[in-house]
């Protein structure tokens, strides 16, 4: 399947090649983690100074995940695979990822 894949930017000289569009191929996933992280491998997030930085994956403006870049996995916030081919991820600076992934899975409760 292929899927459009875009993220926000990560500080002012980032915007010259915004919204970092790249359409990629990902030929099997089973799990939605196996798809993030499948998509991960073709489409890496910059890696921010300080080694803290938030991501909050949406499928089809779905929120499915958290991404830390201090974490080894992402982690979801269901555990079925969303439909839809737009992956975005969107940076929230270096809030803190466990905060942000807990009002996140409140709120889908």
């Amino acid at each position: 399947m292929i899927f459009t894949v875009t993220r926000d930017s990560v500080c002012a000289a980032d915007d010259v090649d915004a919204p970092h569009k790249k359409r990629i191929l990902i030929v099997k996933a089973g799990s939605e983690r196996e798809l993030i992280e499948s998509v991960l491998k073709k489409y890496p997030l910059p890696q921010i100074a300080g080694n803290q930085a938030t991501w909050v994956v949406e499928r089809n403006e779905r929120k499915v995940a958290v991404i830390a870049q201090q974490w080894n996995k992402p982690r979801l916030l269901e555990e079925k695979r969303n439909k839809g081919s737009q992956i975005h991820f969107k940076y929230l600076s270096q809030e803190c990822p466990q905060e942000t992934y807990k009002n996140l899975k409140d709120n889908q409760s």
